[in-house]
């Protein structure tokens, strides 16, 4: 699991983090991966705020799943994920509160894979 935080074009922060509990599937992995990188977010637009005034915009957060964003954004897919801790449901308020924007990204594209997976030649000359 691991999470990417850029400002403009430039990284600002990251994290990366064992699996904390066995998933019953992907999507569960991706809604845990997703709850922390948002909690994570959080704190990063509240430390900017401070640094620099600027007004609440939704921030746009990427994902490689999705189903998860599916899970996220509409409340009808609950009996889905039920089985996932609470804990991890307040993705769902701050989507409706349009607070947070999900959006998917090929996960060939995602800067989050290059701390959590291998790295080949071909994708250290794609990012260069």
């Amino acid at each position: 699991m691991g999470g990417v935080f850029m400002l403009t074009s430039g990284v600002v922060a990251w994290f990366t983090q064992k699996q904390v509990a066995i998933a019953l599937s992907s999507t569960k992995v991706e809604f845990v991966t997703l709850s922390l990188t948002i909690k994570e977010e959080i704190w990063l637009q509240t430390l900017v705020k401070e640094l620099l005034p600027m007004h609440d915009i939704p921030q746009k957060i990427m994902c490689n799943k999705e189903s998860c964003i599916q899970l996220a954004s509409n409340p009808k897919h609950f009996e889905k994920i039920k089985h996932v801790d609470l804990k991890y449901h307040f993705i769902r308020e701050l989507v409706e509160k349009k607070k947070i924007h999900l959006t998917y990204v090929s996960m060939h594209i995602m800067w989050a894979n290059l701390l959590t997976k291998p790295l080949t030649a071909h994708i250290i000359q794609t990012i260069r």
